[in-house]
C-alpha cells in the first residue's frame, strides 16, 4: 500500500444513512493506516461516527447545527460546540448505529460527488458503497432525507 496518509483505502458503511444539515451520510472514506495512528493517539474513529450520530438524532428531534452550534428545537437555548460537547454527545451515541469496515490493499476509486465537498472523508452517495459492497441490506432502497 502506498504510505501517503491521504489516500483512502478503507470504507465504513452505517447500517442506516445519517442525516446531518440535510445531507444524506451513507457512510466514511478514509486511509486505514492513518486511523491506525489516530487510534494509537486516542482518537478513535468511533469519537466522530459518535458525534455524527449525535447531530443526526438532534436534527431529526428538531434542534438544529449552526456554525459550532448547537441549537434547541425550542431556539430558546444554544450550546457552542467544543471538545467538551462533541466528547460528551459522542460517547452518549457510541455504538447507537452500527457500522461494517472494510479494508483495501488498493486505494478506493471515487468519483466526482461521492464525497462531501467541505468533509472529503464522508460519503453522501450510495454509489460508491455499491461498488465495494454489492449486497447492501441495511439501506434501504427509498431511504430519504425527512
Amino acid at each position: 500500500m502506498n504510505n501517503d496518509l491521504t489516500v483512502k483505502n478503507a470504507l465504513i458503511i452505517f447500517e442506516r444513512p445519517l442525516v446531518v444539515q440535510s445531507r444524506l451520510i451513507y457512510g466514511l472514506a478514509y486511509n486505514s493506516e492513518k486511523e491506525r495512528i489516530n487510534t494509537e493517539n486516542g482518537n478513535d474513529i468511533s469519537i466522530f461516527i459518535g458525534y455524527l450520530t449525535a447531530a443526526d438524532y438532534w436534527e431529526r428531534n428538531g434542534g438544529t447545527i449552526g456554525k459550532n452550534t448547537w441549537i434547541t428545537p425550542s431556539k430558546k437555548m444554544s450550546f457552542v460546540e467544543d471538545v467538551s460537547l462533541i466528547m460528551l454527545v459522542s460517547n452518549l451515541l457510541k455504538g447507537a448505529v452500527g457500522w461494517e469496515t472494510m479494508e483495501f490493499s488498493f486505494p478506493i476509486e471515487i468519483r466526482e460527488g461521492e464525497l462531501d465537498k467541505d468533509d472529503p472523508c464522508l460519503v453522501i452517495s450510495r454509489e460508491l458503497i455499491q461498488r465495494y459492497y454489492k449486497e447492501i441490506t441495511k439501506i434501504s432502497e427509498d431511504e430519504k432525507i425527512e
